[in-house]
């Protein structure tokens, strides 16, 4: 295996784009590919290293979808269960319908209840918050409220979402990024009878040996962590982001699909478990069969439309179906891909997971760009996993 080629991509990504970067590539749970190029902190004249701290975003929609299968591994609850059946507040949803024209019709109650599936599928109906459609502005006048209120509970934020947000379209039908993982990290807490972070903590992040990934700061993980930044005028320009105090443990309410804090070396192991079939080390956190199911296309006729019609745009995801809080590689041809079995995501600063269980690979690349129409994901994230097949043997 020669890497050079990967090591030349990241130095040209850090000339045009991010301040600095990191890889790790591993085979059959062994890493054998590492680097780190550029600075953690222009200013503070910071380099990239293995102890830099990362807001993985997004990223995090992986770890939530993986606690929940441990749980569904357990047999405490089956796909198509009504999330109702588990949180009453959701029993009486409504919907916010449109016309063909695009006008948003009066809110009616939904015809179709939210099932723990379409938490993994990003089918509930919820969005973020937004100002394109009704349901995205009221998401954003929750979490709003909420926010300025003080400290707050996913519980509180979930019970408020219920009850005050109407669906952007009947549970199941569709297909629209969201927060709908967030609610199934809700959902890992009415099942297990803990937060969130701590059920992570228990059955993820301590067998893994993963002691720098937690949704709040601890010990030294403030100062390391990397600073966001955008190129204008091809100049390095630092973002201040203001979702950082999502990372004080005063903040209170843990995000599954947006939280993490995590460094390479803790991405990775989780990544190696993930491609060696949910073992790791003698520590096994998923079974084969139910990463197999994790990385099966999920998504009907009428929610794939939706996927290669959302609103993101997302060119590093055409060729891909969605499984359960993953994409998952469909169609190489039309990804322009040289890998068949990749599943995994990424982050809204630029982290990004890459995992295939045929042949025993995992990759996690690390950068800080923001804000998210600057995250140059789209440019980086193709262009790393095409490089990485084409080095293997």
């Amino acid at each position: 295996m020669d890497f050079t080629q990967v090591k030349e991509l990241m130095k040209r990504f850090v000339g045009t784009g991010p301040a600095g970067n990191a890889i790790s590539v591993s085979l059959n749970g062994k890493q054998v590919f590492e680097h780190y190029e550029g600075l953690a902190d222009v200013e503070a004249v910071r380099g990239i290293g293995p102890d830099t701290v990362y807001r993985i975003f997004s990223s995090s929609k992986e770890f939530t979808a993986a606690a929940a299968l441990i749980l569904y591994e357990r047999g405490i609850y089956l796909l198509d269960d009504p999330v109702a059946d588990y949180l009453p507040e959701f029993a009486n949803v409504r919907i916010a319908p449109y016309e063909n024209n695009g006008v948003m019709e009066k809110t009616r109650p939904a015809q179709k209840p939210i099932r723990v599936r379409d938490c993994f599928c990003m089918a509930t109906g919820l969005t973020y918050a937004g100002n394109l459609n009704y349901t995205q502005v009221k998401m954003g006048e929750v979490q709003g409220r909420l926010i300025v209120a003080g400290p707050h509970t996913l519980a509180e934020l979930m019970k408020a979402f219920a009850e005050e947000v109407p669906l952007m379209f009947e549970p199941g039908t569709s297909w629209n990024y969201g927060m709908s993982i967030d609610l199934l990290g809700r959902l890992i807490e009415v099942w297990s009878g803990k937060s969130l972070g701590q059920f992570m903590q228990d059955e993820i992040f301590e067998p893994l040996g993963m002691p720098d990934t937690g949704f709040y700061y601890k010990g030294t993980m403030r100062e390391r962590l990397a600073a966001p930044y955008y190129r204008e005028n091809g100049q390095l320009v630092r973002f201040d982001n203001p979702m950082d105090f999502y990372y004080e443990p005063a903040f209170g309410c843990e995000l599954g699909g947006q939280g993490l804090l995590s460094t390479l070396p803790d991405y990775t192991r989780f990544g190696q478990m993930l491609a060696m079939g949910g073992t790791l080390n003698g520590v096994r956190i998923l079974g084969p069969r139910t990463i197999d199911l994790m990385r099966r296309n999920h998504l009907t006729p009428q929610q794939m439309a939706a996927f290669n019609n959302t609103s993101f745009r997302w060119s590093q995801v055409v060729g891909h179906g969605y499984g359960l809080g993953v994409r998952t590689m469909i169609d190489p041809a039309a990804a322009g891909a040289n890998s068949v079995n990749e599943f995994g995501w990424s982050g809204m600063a630029g982290t990004w997971g890459c995992y295939d269980p045929v042949e025993k690979l995992s990759v996690q690349y690390m950068h800080q760009c923001m804000p998210n129409d600057q995250n140059l994901d789209w440019y980086c994230h193709p262009r790393i996993r095409n490089a990485v097949y084409a080095a293997l043997d």
